[in-house]
């Protein structure tokens, strides 16, 4: 009929229909042996080295900050790492009595392993500024503990 399309193929929602070429790409050649597979059904492209993915930082300003004065926990459970952070509230001091407060989570924030070890990374960059600004102390300063004795004999 003048005007009709020809049928297409039914398609899953949420995919795309075939084209011409990956359909033309996923057929065997005629007198080809071979079955098709992912590696040899498109023609060879020049792997370059392989390059990190250039990323452009996009300011939000309207991101709220959050505030927090502890951190609570920091679990892995081997695919991704949690850190909970919270917020202290000191109750009213009354007379002679101790000071007391309870500790509310303000953020749990969850990262994959990668983002966990570049947080590492910029914490110890931050570490060694600190460290050489003199506000904090390191480790190389104290003294380790006393080596074992040798367990055995002379």
């Amino acid at each position: 009929m003048p005007g009709t399309r020809p049928a297409q193929p039914a398609t899953m929602p949420g995919t795309r229909p075939s084209s011409p070429v990956t359909q033309a790409a996923s057929k065997p050649e005629a007198g080809s042996s071979q079955p098709i597979t992912e590696k040899n059904s498109m023609p060879e492209v020049p792997q370059k080295a392989a390059q990190a993915p250039q990323h452009v930082y996009v300011d939000r300003p309207e991101l709220a900050e959050t505030f927090a004065d502890s951190l609570q926990s920091v679990s892995f459970d081997g695919q991704s790492v949690r850190l909970d952070f919270c917020v202290t509230r000191f109750a009213e001091p009354k007379q002679q009595d101790k000071l007391t407060g309870k500790r509310y989570p303000a953020c749990r924030l969850v990262l994959t392993p990668g983002a966990a070890v570049e947080l590492i990374n910029h914490l110890q960059r931050l570490t060694a500024a600190f460290a050489q600004a003199g506000m904090i102390k390191t480790d190389a300063s104290k003294p380790g503990p006393a080596p074992a004795p040798p367990s055995g004999k002379p």
